[in-house]
């Protein structure tokens, strides 16, 4: 009995410090899946704050893609305008230029009549200086087409720079 007395207490003390290790085993598991779930919930809201801003900058990069897009409509469509504005400039410029050689060709001729010949001389003398009044015009408006040309092939880099650093 004795024997038998000593198992039973041997028993019950290992079942007390069994016990004992389980209960602490299982709070240290306990504080550890709190700690889980705390970091847990952390890295969700973190999560959920970063799918926000991604969408807020997919939604940024489709209106910049959409605003690149009308603004290289608009600039090509300007660059033919201005195009077609700059070659009636030049044509307007050889025209008057031309003019402006048949008009002193007929002013040489004119000066070998007398009474005549002044009249005539005077009255292209006068013509000539409008032609060459337009002659300038004319190539200061296709000196501004080319700067607009300019301008608007600048913009259309600006814009491809733009969304680029867009991208």
């Amino acid at each position: 009995r004795d024997a038998a007395s000593r198992a039973d207490v041997a028993f019950e003390r290992y079942k007390s410090e069994t016990h004992a290790s389980a209960a602490s085993a299982a709070s240290t598991h306990a504080e550890e899946a709190e700690s889980l779930r705390r970091k847990l919930a952390t890295f969700a809201a973190a999560d959920s704050g970063a799918k926000k801003k991604v969408t807020i900058l997919e939604e940024k990069v489709r209106i910049s893609d959409a605003k690149l897009v009308q603004q290289t409509a608009e600039s090509d469509a300007r660059l033919k305008e201005l195009t077609a504005q700059l070659d009636r400039s030049r044509a307007d410029t050889k025209r008057l230029k031309t003019c402006l050689s048949e008009s002193r060709d007929a002013e040489t001729k004119a000066s070998a009549g007398e009474q005549k010949a002044s009249n005539k001389k005077e009255m292209l003398r006068i013509k000539c200086e409008d032609l060459a009044s337009r002659a300038k015009l004319a190539e200061t408006r296709a000196s501004t087409a080319r700067a607009e040309c300019t301008a608007a092939r600048r913009a259309k880099i600006d814009a491809q720079a733009g969304e680029a650093a867009a991208a």
